[in-house]
C-alpha cells in the first residue's frame, strides 16, 4: 500500500494538522474511525509522515496477543522513543514517576535502581500522563494508537484518563478503531461526552479511485471504473489491486476479500511456507525473529524473507532485533482465520509450551486459544494470570482472562462456580457491573441452596452501587433474608438486614438504613460477627453523617480502629471517608480536612469513598484544584462508568470547572452525572445534582430552570433530613429569587437557612445562612444587611471557606461607597483568583472598572495573569528557585522577582505555598 499514490483524504489529513496546532492550548485526543479497510492505517501513516518535521510522532499498533497485556499498546509506543535513550535521559524524562512507571516500561526499568511501589491503577496513569508532558516540552508529542480496538483495556482506560484530564502540554492521542468492533464503547462513550473529536472514514468515491488509478498507471489509463466497480471504493483493495497492475498490467485478478488477497499474494508457497504463515498469524500482528525462530523448523526462516518480498510482511530494526509486521492487520487477521481450529489450537498450545519464559499474559493468550475444552493447565495459567493482573488493578484484564477459563470449564462443576465468583468480585472492581450481575446470575441458576442466600446478597450490593438499581436491589436484599431466616443462619441474616438497610438509605429513607443497621450491630455484638460489626457501623455512621448527627464521628472512629486493626487497607480507607463526611457535616472543618489529607499523602487510595468526601471539602474550601485532582482519581479507580455512589463528584467538577471558566468540560461533566441519576437520586447525591446544574442555569441566564433545579434539589436534601448538604445549597435559591425579584420566595429561602442553622449548631451553618440572610435583606434595602454580610464574610474565614467568603464580599461591596467599596470588591476579586474562580473574577473586575480611575487601577491589580506570569507559578510550584526560573525563561533574576511580586498582589497571597496550579 506504500507504494501506491495517497489521494482522497486533504480533509482528513487538513483536519490532523489542525489537531495538532490546537495542542498549543493543551492535550486534545482524536478518534479515526470506519469499517476494515477502509483506510485508517493508511491515514495515519501520512500524517505521521507530514507532521514529523514539527513533532515528535510515535506509533503503537493494536493486536491480538497485547489485548492481554496491560498498557501493551501505549508501551509500544513509548518504547520505540525511549529504548534508544541513555538510561539517565530516560530517568530524567520520567523524574519522580520513574519508580512507578518502572513496573510497566522496560527502558525505565533499566534506567532506575530503585523497587517499583505497590502496583496502582491511578499512580500509574498519572505516571504516563507525567511522562508525556515531559516529550512534549521541547517540541509536541504525538500518540499514533492505530487497531484500538485490538488493544488491551488499560491502554483504553488512559486514553479515556487523557481525554478526561487534558495535560497542560502540546500532546495529541489519535486513536483509530473500527466502530462496528464489541470495544468501541470503551471510547465511543468520550464522544458523547464530547470530550474527543471524530474523523469518520468512508469508501473512496469514484472520482478518487479515478485520481489514484491515473497517479498509478499514468495519464489516459483506462482501468479506474473497471477497478471502483470491483473495489466499491474499499482503500485496502483498491491499492492492492493497483499494485498488481503496476507489477504487471494485464493482470485481471481482483481481490474482492482479504481473504483472496491473501491467496493470491500467497500463491504457490510450499508446504513449509505456508507452515512458517500459519504461525506468524497466530503470534499476531508483530512479532519478533528471536521468538518465531524457536518454534519453526531450522532453515525455515527462509520463508520469512519470501512472506516481505511477495508483500505479506514487512521487515524492520527494532533495539537491535529483528521484527517482522503483517503489511495490514486484516491480512493477519484472515491468515489466522483460515488456519482452521484444530490447527490454530495446535499452534496456539505449542506456543503456550514454548514460551514458558514469557509473561504470564502471553502464556495465558496462547494457552486460552489453544485449550480443549476442561483443560486444567490452560485454565490454571489463565486463573494465574487474572491474580496477577488484579494485583496490578488491571480489574479489566483480570475479567478478560477469567471470561476465557470460564469458557473452557464445564457447567456445574466446583471449578466453574470459583471462577464465575471471581468474575462478580473483578466485575465490581472495574466497573463492569453488566458483567458482574451475568456472572452472579449464573451462580444462582445452579447454586446450591446453602449459597443462595449469600449471591441474592451480593448481587443485591452489586445492583444498588454500581448501576444504582435499587428496586432490583431491595427485591434482592429481601430474597437473602427469607433464605437465610428459612436456613436459620442468624449472623448471615443479620449481614442481610444491614445490606437491605443501607439499600432503603440510598434510597432516601435515612431512618430506616439507621434502624436497619442499628438492629444488625445488636446482632454482630451478640453473635460476636467482628466483620458485620464493622459493616453495621460504617452504615450506621453514614447515615448519621448525611444528617449530620452528632454521634457519627464516634461510632466511624470505632469502625475506623476496627478496619485497621484487621489490616484491612480498603475497608480502613472506606471508613476514613466516611468518618471525614462526618467531621465536616459536624462543623469540625479543621479535623475532617487533617483526616482526609493525611489519608491522601499516606499513598494509593484504594477506596473512592474518601477521595468523594474530600472533593466536597476541597470545593467549600476553595481547593478546587484538589478537588479536581481527586476527581481525577475516582475515574482512574473506576475507569468505566462511575459508579452511582461516586458520581456525584463529577457533578461537583462539571461547576468547578464551569466557574473555572472552563464551560465546556464542565458541561460534560454535568452531563455524564446526568446520565447516572437520571434513573435515581441515590441519597442526597441526585440532589446535589440538580443544585448544581441549577447554578449553571443561573451563571447561563436561565432562570426558570435554575429555579426548577434547585428548588428540587433542596427539596430532596430536605426530605431525607440531609441537613448539612441542604445548608450549602440553600443561599444559592435565595440569591436566584432575590435577583429574579421574588421576594417572598427569597424570605422563605432565608428563614430555612435560619432554621437549619440553629438545628446545626456549626460555623460552616452559620455562614452560609449568615450570607443568605445578607443577600435577603440587601435586596430588601434593609439596614442590617451590611453588617450580616461582614458577619458571613468573617465567620467564612474563621473556617477557610474562601468561596463563600469572597461572594459575601462581592456583595458587601455592592452596599459600600467610594474607596471602600473598591477595597472590598477588590479583596474579593484577589480571592476568587487565589481559588482560580475565573467566572466570578471576570465579574468583580467588571465592576471594578466601572469604579471611576481607583477602581480601573484596582482591576488592573487583581487576577487575571498573563500567560507569561503563568508560566512563573508554574515552575515555581514545581520548586524551581528565583535563578532557575530566570535561566528556564531567559529573563533576569530580577525581573522574575518582579513577576513574582505583582502575581502575589494579584492573587491576594503572601508566598509561593499559597499559590495555585495552573
Amino acid at each position: 500500500m506504500g507504494e501506491t499514490p495517497f489521494v482522497g483524504r486533504d480533509a482528513e489529513v487538513a483536519r490532523l494538522q489542525a489537531e495538532l496546532e490546537a495542542t498549543r492550548l493543551g492535550g486534545r485526543i482524536l478518534l479515526v474511525t470506519g469499517e476494515a479497510g477502509v483506510g485508517k492505517t493508511r491515514l495515519l501513516a501520512e500524517f505521521e509522515a507530514a507532521a514529523r518535521a514539527r513533532a515528535r510522532v510515535l506509533l503503537g499498533r493494536g493486536s491480538p496477543l497485547g489485548s492481554a497485556i496491560p498498557f501493551s499498546l501505549v508501551v509500544e509506543a513509548l518504547e520505540t522513543h525511549l529504548r534508544p535513550l541513555p538510561p539517565a535521559h530516560v530517568a530524567e524524562l520520567c523524574g519522580p514517576r520513574a519508580p512507578v512507571l518502572s513496573a510497566v516500561l522496560p527502558s525505565v526499568a533499566a534506567a532506575t535502581t530503585v523497587e517499583p511501589p505497590e502496583p496502582g491503577r491511578l499512580p500509574t496513569l498519572e505516571a504516563f500522563l507525567f511522562l508525556c508532558a515531559s516529550l512534549a516540552k521541547e517540541r509536541p508529542l504525538v500518540l499514533l494508537l492505530d487497531d484500538l480496538h485490538r488493544s488491551d483495556p488499560s491502554s483504553r482506560d488512559l486514553v479515556s484518563y487523557i481525554a478526561r484530564n487534558p495535560p497542560r502540554a502540546p500532546v495529541l492521542v489519535v486513536a483509530a478503531f473500527r466502530e462496528e468492533s464489541p470495544v468501541a464503547a470503551d471510547i465511543s462513550a468520550l464522544r458523547k461526552d464530547r470530550l474527543a473529536d471524530e474523523i469518520a472514514l468512508g469508501a473512496l468515491s469514484r472520482d478518487e479511485v479515478a485520481k489514484l488509478t491515473t497517479r498509478a498507471l499514468g495519464p489516459g489509463a483506462a482501468a479506474a471504473s473497471w477497478i471502483y466497480e470491483r473495489t466499491g471504493g474499499n482503500a485496502l483493495f483498491t491499492t492492492a489491486l493497483l499494485e498488481q497492475l503496476i507489477t504487471d498490467p494485464t493482470r485481471r485478478e481482483v481481490p474482492r476479500s482479504v481473504r483472496s488477497q491473501i491467496e493470491l499474494l500467497t500463491a504457490g508457497l510450499a508446504d513449509s511456507g505456508r507452515d512458517v504463515l500459519a504461525m506468524a498469524a497466530v503470534l499476531g500482528h508483530t512479532f519478533s525473529l528471536r521468538t518465531i525462530a524457536r518454534v519453526i523448523p531450522s532453515g525455515a526462516g527462509r520463508w520469512l524473507d519470501e512472506l516481505v518480498r511477495r508483500g505479506v510482511l514487512r521487515e524492520r530494526t527494532d533495539a537491535h532485533e529483528t521484527v517482522y509486521d503483517f503489511a495490514h492487520p486484516l491480512i493477519q487477521e484472515v491468515a489466522y482465520e483460515a488456519i482452521g481450529a484444530a490447527r490454530r489450537r495446535e499452534l496456539h498450545e505449542r506456543l503456550s509450551a514454548a514460551l514458558s519464559d514469557a509473561p504470564l499474559a502471553v502464556r495465558a493468550y496462547h494457552a486460552a486459544r489453544g485449550a480443549l475444552h476442561g483443560d486444567a493447565t490452560a485454565i490454571a495459567i489463565l486463573r494465574d494470570a487474572a491474580r496477577e493482573a488484579e494485583r496490578t488493578q488491571a480489574h479489566r484484564e483480570a475479567l478478560q482472562h477469567l471470561a476465557a477459563a470460564r469458557s473452557l470449564l464445564p457447567v456445574e462443576t466446583r471449578e466453574r462456580r470459583e471462577v464465575l465468583d471471581e468474575i462478580g468480585w473483578q466485575a465490581d472492581e472495574a466497573g463492569e457491573h453488566a458483567t458482574g450481575i451475568d456472572a452472579l446470575r449464573e451462580l444462582l441458576a445452579d447454586a446450591p441452596t446453602a449459597d443462595r442466600a449469600s449471591l441474592h446478597m451480593r448481587l443485591a450490593s452489586l445492583l444498588a452501587s454500581g448501576p444504582g438499581d435499587l428496586a432490583g436491589a431491595e427485591a434482592e436484599a429481601n430474597e437473602a433474608i427469607r433464605l437465610f431466616e428459612a436456613a436459620g443462619a442468624v449472623g448471615q441474616q443479620a449481614s442481610a438486614l444491614n445490606e437491605l438497610a443501607w439499600i432503603r438509605g440510598e434510597g432516601g429513607d435515612l431512618a430506616a438504613q439507621i434502624e436497619g443497621s442499628r438492629e444488625a450491630l445488636r446482632r454482630a455484638e451478640a453473635l460476636g460477627d467482628e466483620t458485620l460489626a464493622l459493616h453495621s457501623l460504617g452504615s450506621i455512621g453514614y447515615a448519621l453523617a448525611s444528617r449530620a448527627d452528632a454521634d457519627g464521628p464516634d461510632l466511624l472512629r470505632r469502625s475506623v480502629a476496627m478496619a485497621v486493626a484487621r489490616g484491612d487497607r480498603a475497608q480502613v480507607a472506606w471508613h476514613t471517608g466516611s468518618l471525614g463526611l462526618a467531621l465536616l457535616s459536624t462543623g469540625r472543618i479543621d479535623e475532617a480536612t487533617r483526616v482526609l489529607d493525611d489519608l491522601s499523602d499516606a499513598g494509593d487510595v484504594r477506596s473512592a469513598v474518601p477521595l468523594a468526601h474530600r472533593v466536597l471539602l476541597n470545593f467549600l474550601l476553595g481547593r478546587w484544584n484538589l478537588a479536581l485532582a481527586d476527581h481525577r482519581a475516582i475515574e482512574a479507580l473506576h475507569p468505566g462508568t462511575l459508579p452511582a455512589f461516586a458520581g456525584w463528584t463529577a457533578t461537583l467538577a462539571g461547576l468547578v470547572e464551569t466557574l473555572m471558566g472552563q464551560e465546556a468540560i464542565g458541561a460534560r461533566h454535568l452531563e455524564q452525572s446526568a446520565r447516572l441519576y437520571a434513573r435515581s437520586d441515590f441519597y442526597w447525591h441526585g440532589g446535589l445534582h440538580e443544585w448544581a446544574r441549577g447554578v449553571v442555569d443561573a451563571l447561563r441566564g436561565d432562570l426558570r430552570s435554575a429555579e426548577t433545579r434547585m428548588s428540587r434539589g433542596i427539596e430532596r436534601a430536605r426530605a431525607m433530613g440531609a441537613r448539612p448538604i441542604e445548608i450549602v445549597m440553600v443561599p444559592d435559591l435565595v440569591e436566584l429569587r432575590s435577583n429574579a425579584g421574588d421576594m417572598t420566595g427569597a424570605g422563605v429561602a432565608a428563614a430555612r437557612a435560619d432554621t437549619l442553622a440553629a438545628e446545626l449548631a456549626t460555623v460552616l451553618a452559620s455562614a452560609h445562612a449568615l450570607y443568605a440572610h445578607g443577600v435577603f435583606a440587601a435586596a430588601k434595602g434593609r439596614r442590617d444587611a451590611a453588617g450580616t454580610l461582614r458577619q458571613a464574610a468573617d465567620l467564612a474565614a474563621s473556617v477557610e471557606l474562601r468561596p463563600l467568603r469572597a461572594r459575601a464580599l462581592e456583595q458587601l461591596a455592592r452596599l459600600s461607597e467610594g474607596n471602600e467599596r473598591v477595597r472590598t470588591m477588590s479583596e474579593a476579586a484577589r480571592m476568587y483568583a487565589s481559588i482560580g474562580a475565573t467566572h466570578y473574577e471576570e465579574r468583580a473586575r467588571a465592576e471594578l472598572r466601572g469604579l471611576g480611575a481607583a477602581g480601573r487601577r484596582s482591576a488592573q491589580t487583581v487576577g487575571a495573569l498573563t500567560p507569561r506570569e503563568r508560566e512563573v507559578v508554574a515552575l515555581a510550584k514545581q520548586g524551581f528557585g528565583n535563578k532557575e526560573i530566570a535561566a528556564r525563561l531567559d529573563l533576569s533574576q530580577r525581573t522574575i522577582e518582579s513577576h513574582l511580586a505583582h502575581i502575589y498582589g494579584k492573587l491576594g497571597v503572601t508566598g509561593r505555598d499559597e499559590l495555585p496550579d495552573f
